[in-house]
């Protein structure tokens, strides 16, 4: 199955039923159940390039993964099992890889596959810090150009997203 960058599809659960002027209903809560179905049954998929800023473990096995993609901005998914020894995925969501991510939106945002292209030359520290100060869900076209580009400036960084070290001042003295 072949994916375009950015490319967002809609997946369908298609079902068929003996009778088709009943429509099956998880729970008898009258109108509302036909939008319960409708939640549950359907998921969105979008595939794009990404950076992986910063990655945190939850439970046992899994991981939240923090990834800074061009079009969507700073993305926080949850991963299945990346944690297990013989897991393929771990190895590319290390902070610092550029990735081809597929993420699902399904209650909640699951990155389900990811293959590295290439390594980024940011520290760890300034991902970490990218990480903390970027909105999640808010697209940086500019910040994402920024980051691409060799070396790494925190004074451009800063000054697109409105803190512009140049002019500012202390609150204090006003020097």
């Amino acid at each position: 199955m072949a994916f375009s960058t950015g490319s967002v599809r809609l997946v369908t659960l298609q079902f068929s039923f003996s009778n088709p002027d009943v429509i099956p209903q998880s729970d008898p809560a009258g109108p509302f159940s036909i939008f319960y179905f409708l939640y549950t049954f359907f998921m969105y998929e979008y595939v794009t390039e990404a950076l992986v800023l910063h990655r945190e473990p939850i439970g046992d096995l899994d991981d939240r993964i923090s990834l800074f993609t061009r079009r969507f901005g700073k993305l926080i998914a949850k991963t299945k099992s990346t944690r297990k020894m013989l897991s393929k995925l771990s190895p590319h969501l290390q902070p610092g890889n550029m990735v081809t991510a597929r993420i699902v939106e399904r209650h909640g945002l699951q990155l389900v596959d990811a293959l590295k292209s290439e390594r980024t030359p940011v520290g760890l520290a300034d991902l970490h810090a990218l990480h903390r100060l970027l909105a999640e869900g808010e697209p940086e076209p500019s910040v994402w150009q920024i980051v691409l580009r060799t070396p790494f400036s925190w004074e451009a960084v800063l000054r697109t997203l409105g803190w512009d070290p140049v002019h500012a001042s202390c609150a204090e003295c006003g020097t």
